[in-house]
Order: C-alpha cells, then structure tokens, then sequence
C-alpha cells in the first residue's frame, strides 16, 4: 500500500502481478528440509496451499510456488532457514477497491496460512518400549504414555508406535513409555483410557476402531512454561481365545484337555496376589500347550507354550504370557483321571517377576 512504509516507493496490486507471501510454520517439504540450515534448492510444501485476494480464491494454477525462500531470494536478503514463501498471482477478477482493502484481506490470506500449518511446526515418532507394567490387572493388556510436553501436542498410538505432532513450543519427547504388548490392530475389546499424571489438559479425542485404523489419539493442552510431565495408560482385554494373541501353533480340535477345581494366587514383583480360580490346561498332540485360570471379575489368565518334559503324571512347559512379555517354566501334576493337582510358575521379562501357585481343593 502506497505510504506504509516510509521511503519506499510502493504501488497498489493490480489482476496479472505476482506477489510474494512469507509465512512460518507451513510444515515439510518435499524434499525434506533441515532444520536450522537455508534451502539449498527449490521445494514444495507437503500440505496443501490455498490462497485468497479481496475474496478471490486462487486457482491452484495461479499460486506459482510454495515452498522453502532459497538460500538468497534477493541480493540484499539474507534467507532464513524457517522462511517459507508463496508466490501467487493476482487473479483478473480481483477487484482492487482500495489499497488498504486488499492488504487486509492479503493479511487475514497470511493469517489463515499459518494457522493452518501450525499442526505441522515439530513431529515425532518412536516406538513404545516392550515391558509390563507392574500394576495392570490381570487379563489386561496395557500401554503407559510417558511423555514431556512443552505447551500443546497430538499423540496418537498405534500398535507399539507413537507419533506426536507439537502444535505450538518445541517437539514433545518420550519419558520412558511402556507397552506389556503392542496394542492390537483388529478387534479390540475393553478399550479404557486412564490419565495417571497431567500438568495441564489431557483428553481421549478418539478411541481405536476399524474407522481410524485402530490409532488412539490423545490431546495435550498445557499454557505453562517449559516442559510439563504427562502420563496417561492405555487398557484393553485380552482375547479369551489365544489364536488371537499368537499361541504359537496350539491346534485345539486335537487337544487333550485336563481341569481342576481349585485356588491360587499369582504374584507380580511386590503387587498385591490375584486370586486365581479353576484352570483348564489344553495339550495338543504337537506338545503345544494352553493354559487358562479363571479369575473374578476379570478375563482369564492366559499362558502358551510348548511342553518339554512328562514323567508319569509330572509334567513341565516352556511357556509365556499371552501379553508375550513374561516368560518361564511351569510345572503341574494331573492324578489318575486327568485332573490337575497343582501348577507353579515363575516367570519373567528380564525386570518383572511373577510367581503363581495353584492347588487342587
């Protein structure tokens, strides 16, 4: 606009110019750009770009270039490495009413770019290490989210994987997150969200399902400085059938199967025990094993396996949790009719410990 800046000799827009936008925040490029370092070349921006001049939106065709402002856009301007520019031209429809008229809607065009790229300012990824956590309930799978974040972030959790996007301070990191197993890519029952520690707002935006690829998406809003902690668990129900969770080769319909009506109790590090139930123990003719107590309230308590030694009515089997996680030998006893006497288990992931007795009443 003629006089906005003094000494410079400036003229209104007029249909067939071509003007230069600058904005930050805008998001990657193809191809990616380094941070903190000028654009060696030419690049174009991931998202898509939509521009607008005294209520005209551009055809895509008009917005000649948007991506990274070169290493020396002018000779006498230093570039900067988070400088992003759009380069559209004014359309012939554009009716210039007044200067002042089209450099306020060319503001609320730039304001509307930015907002819209701020989802985009950091992203990071990284995959959920494999580690029980100790107080989950028995029959639960179970992730914890650790993370710090630095003002607002988008978690989403898929499997074993974590992908933050930051949407304003700087990139969200990892603060020791866990997973007893990855979270299931298919049918998922029991699904429990549960914020354990928040310094700011923690909300579920969306639950995992066929319709969003079985992703857990999370919202972080925190307005204090610096980097504030957040942890929140993620919970769902093993499968009753262990087909479902990897049961290594187990064929049910030619299967032996031995029950016992008794009570126990399993014991995870120093946790309070979980009351255990009657237990079925499933051996097929491979020397596959399945082992299920039943437990109030709850899902059974799974374990898989592979049986490496029978004496008699002495058995014992490699196995491991069906969350995967804790593995072990088991022993048990049947007496003459098949019926189990007792099982006892120690197991472990290499941290956690769990112990289980089981007696016959």
């Amino acid at each position: 606009m003629p006089g906005s800046i003094p000494g410079a000799n400036l003229r209104a827009a007029k249909p067939g110019d071509i003007l230069v936008v600058y904005a930050l925040g805008v998001g990657i490029t193809t191809p990616a750009q380094t941070v903190g370092t000028p654009a060696a070349g030419a690049a174009t921006v991931a998202q898509p770009v939509a521009v607008t001049i005294g209520g005209v939106a551009l055809d895509p065709s008009d917005i000649l270039y948007a991506g990274p402002v070169l290493h020396r856009p002018l000779p006498d301007q230093p570039a900067s490495p988070r400088l992003r520019s759009a380069r559209p031209r004014l359309p012939a429809e554009a009716t210039c009413r007044s200067s002042s008229r089209i450099l306020e809607e060319m503001k609320v065009s730039v304001l509307a770019l930015l907002a819209a790229a701020l989802p985009a300012l950091a992203d990071s990824h990284f995959q959920i290490r494999h580690k029980a956590p100790v107080d989950i309930p028995v029959g639960k799978g179970a992730c914890d989210i650790r993370l710090r974040v630095d003002q607002d972030a988008e978690v989403t959790v898929r499997g074993d994987q974590v992908d933050i996007r930051s949407r304003s301070g700087q990139g969200a990191r990892d603060d020791g997150s866990v997973c007893s197993a990855p979270m299931p890519t298919s049918e998922i029952r029991g699904f429990a969200f549960d914020v354990k520690d928040a310094r700011g707002e923690i909300q579920l935006l969306a639950e995992p399902s066929s319709r969003n690829g079985f992703a857990t998406v999370v919202q972080i809003l925190d307005k204090a400085e610096g980097f504030g902690r957040y942890h929140f668990r993620l919970t769902w129900a093993l499968s009753a059938d262990p087909r479902t969770q990897g049961a290594g080769g187990f064929i049910r319909n030619n299967a032996e199967t031995h029950q016992g009506k008794g009570s126990g109790e399993a014991t995870l590090n120093q946790e309070a025990a979980t009351p255990l139930g009657p237990v079925t123990i499933e051996i097929d003719l491979t020397g596959k094993i399945l082992v299920a107590f039943r437990v109030n309230g709850g899902q059974p308590l799974l374990f898989t396996g592979t049986v490496v030694s029978h004496e008699q009515n002495r058995w014992k089997a490699d196995t491991i949790s069906a969350e995967r996680s804790l593995h072990g030998p088991m022993e048990f006893t049947l007496d003459g009719r098949g019926n189990v006497n007792n099982v006892t288990l120690a197991a472990t992931d290499g941290r956690d410990r769990l112990q289980l007795t089981w007696n016959r009443r």
